[in-house]
């Protein structure tokens, strides 16, 4: 399961909707509403770009700009209504702990076959992999990037001068 639809079914469980009704094109606020929170928690959690943000959340032809505008709306929104902000922290918080088990994956860095890093940011390991290329002392690096689940990804780098 991607995470977007995570995101759409537990919506559309905390408003009492069928699954897959926030992606039925219509303007009623019933509807429209929990389809632009979808958007902006798929947004604010960075899970993909606004194109596949917007092709992931609805089945009619709308494009980056319609998550963009989501995104504002349900912004503006929460700072004006405190039911739909509080609505929001539970959806947050209930997704929060279904992706505990995603959230927990751990990445190891290796260099030379040791690890210089762990870390469950993946934000961690390209700050480090840009700091060894732009300070290490050697010219050519084998890095090894390991899950728990033994997913490796090895990269042959030359430093940038």
């Amino acid at each position: 399961m991607k995470l977007i639809d995570l995101f759409r079914i537990e919506v559309e469980k905390f408003y009492g909707l069928n699954p897959g009704e926030t992606k039925v094109k219509t303007r009623r606020l019933e509807i429209r509403e929990p389809r632009q929170i979808i958007q902006y928690l798929c947004k604010k959690d960075n899970l993909g770009s606004l194109g596949y943000i917007a092709k992931n959340t609805s089945s009619w032809n709308t494009d980056h700009t319609t998550v963009l505008h989501s995104f504002k709306t349900i912004t503006k929104l929460r700072n004006l209504e405190s039911k739909l902000d509080d609505d929001i922290t539970q959806i947050e918080n209930i997704i929060s702990k279904k992706r505990s088990d995603n959230r927990s994956r751990k990445y190891y860095l290796k260099s030379d076959g040791f690890i210089i890093l762990e870390t469950s940011n993946l934000h961690d390991i390209l700050k480090r992999i840009h700091y060894i290329l732009t300070e290490g002392k050697k010219d050519n690096y084998t890095i090894e990037i390991e899950t728990r689940k033994n997913c490796k990804r090895i990269f042959e780098l030359n430093k940038i001068k």
